[in-house]
């Protein structure tokens, strides 16, 4: 199923239902069944969707209460000091996936500290991982922070209605409605923690990445509460959770943030399209990608890794199962002096299934210039920095390649959906068999055009700098 038609079917039913009234504790929870919604129909379009949640079996729950009270108690006898502070950001479990100066950092958020920390401005992290240490920059760990009180479920108002909806329109479309209730008790559970911790804080603006998640959802709710601002940093390409929204309450919904930082002007206006309707809630502005900002002044720089090969090349593998097969085959086919730098995911380099698999399908080439484990765990942009040309089936590292003057090769169809404006500007090329990729590569990629009129990404710091300080007045 193809993006475009993803969004129709959501559409249709923000158009036929009414979204506005469906309520659970008084909370407006589209966005919550929304999200499901674009899990389910993107799993069918790629037929690769999140892996269904394993239930937890007695001894699970068992350990599972026994270490919440354990967390508990030694809380209680070592609190967090929480000190007042102008800016907080929520940084999740698995946002610190590379190292600066030898501390686990999180690429938008640590960076926009950096920046804040030029102006003079403080900041604090709560952090909802216990396992990655040290982080970078002042943080607390708030995993422990627990609130122990008995679920008392209620019925979803108007659900019956959407429900009545689907069944005689998308029949396909089959809604799990525990496990939606299940995430909506989550997220004010977040919400009484957050609250209770932001209140000793006592911020002015409060940061996060990806807001479609229960701890999100409560920390946005928790500051909606107390009066303080949140702004959502952009984290990749904006999909379904962002794009294209329909009959939005007045007022907006109260677990989506009051902004949203951008990394240009196309997806600031993406969002804008829709919360226009609503304004001044849920709106978007350009902001700049802050993580690509620390290494713009060294795009020129040769860090010495550069293999002395015809072409530098990088596959850039997402965090889904694509078709690769033609990739293989250009792998394969290429000549021996192409050096291959291949790039898991990082929410799925970890993963000892994937990783053997992906190191098997790379194995079959029988290219021994290939590289797969320092590709996936150094820093992307250092890797750019002595690259020629990207291979992704559907990944924003092409967008951030072209700052680095990489030429991106687009594998999937479907990504020109969302791609298709710039493999019309020649600044991406579309390929989906091994010899129109090795016809692209065997070019020098002088020959590609690197200048967006418009740039999806923007680096200027002293813009990020006087964004930050408005923010705090």
């Amino acid at each position: 199923m193809q993006y475009k038609e993803i969004i129709r079917i959501l559409n249709n039913i923000e158009d036929n239902v009414p979204i506005s009234k469906i309520e659970y504790k008084n909370l407006k929870i589209w966005p919550i069944i929304r999200l499901e919604m674009w899990k389910i129909l993107y799993s069918r379009f790629k037929n690769s969707g999140e892996e269904p949640a394993k239930k937890k079996n007695l001894i699970e729950k068992i350990v599972e209460k026994v270490n919440i009270y354990v967390g508990f108690i030694l809380y209680k006898l070592n609190p967090n000091k929480y000190k007042e502070t102008d800016v907080v950001f929520l940084i999740a479990r698995l946002e610190r996936t590379i190292q600066v100066e030898n501390k686990y950092f999180s690429r938008f958020s640590n960076s926009l500290q950096e920046i804040l920390k030029e102006v003079g401005v403080d900041s604090v992290t709560l952090d909802l991982s216990s396992k990655k240490k040290p982080v970078w920059g002042n943080t607390y760990f708030i995993d422990r922070e627990k609130i122990f009180s008995l679920k008392q479920k209620v019925e979803i108002q108007n659900w019956e209605k959407l429900e009545k909806y689907l069944e005689n329109n998308f029949p396909n479309i089959k809604l799990n409605k525990d496990f939606i209730i299940n995430n909506i008790e989550a997220t004010l559970e977040y919400e009484k923690i957050f609250e209770r911790i932001l209140k000793k804080i006592n911020p002015k603006v409060c940061f996060l990445e990806c807001y479609y998640h229960p701890t999100g959802w409560g920390y946005i709710r928790a500051c909606r509460k107390l009066n303080i601002k949140t702004v959502e940093v952009q984290h990749g390409e904006q999909h379904g959770l962002y794009r294209a929204w329909n009959n939005i309450p007045a007022g907006g919904y109260d677990i989506m943030p009051h902004l949203w930082w951008c990394w240009g002007e196309e997806s600031a206006r993406e969002i804008n399209k829709w919360s226009e309707a609503v304004y001044p809630e849920h709106q978007a502005f350009v902001g700049g990608n802050p993580w690509i900002s620390r290494f713009v002044s060294n795009t020129n720089k040769d860090t010495g890794d550069k293999k002395r090969s015809s072409k530098n090349i990088l596959i850039a593998l997402p965090n889904k199962d694509f078709p690769i097969q033609y990739i293989l085959e250009a792998v394969r086919g290429s000549p021996a002096n192409w050096h291959w730098q291949v790039r898991l995911h990082p929410m799925r380099i970890k993963d000892p299934i994937i990783k053997e698999k992906t190191l098997k399908e790379f194995a079959w080439t029988g290219n021994s210039n290939i590289e797969v484990e320092k590709s996936s765990s150094m820093p992307l942009f250092d890797i750019l920095l002595n690259t020629d040309f990207l291979i992704t089936p559907w990944s924003t590292v092409a967008y951030e390649a072209l700052v680095f003057e990489v030429h991106p090769i687009i594998t999937d169809a479907e990504s020109m959906d969302v791609f298709g404006a710039y493999a019309k500007n020649d600044l991406f090329s579309f390929a989906n068999t091994s010899e129109k990729i090795l016809e692209i590569l065997r070019k020098d990629k002088s020959e590609f055009n690197f200048k967006e009129e418009i740039p999806y990404i923007e680096t200027d710091r002293v813009k990020m700098k006087t964004i930050l300080k408005d923010l705090v007045k």
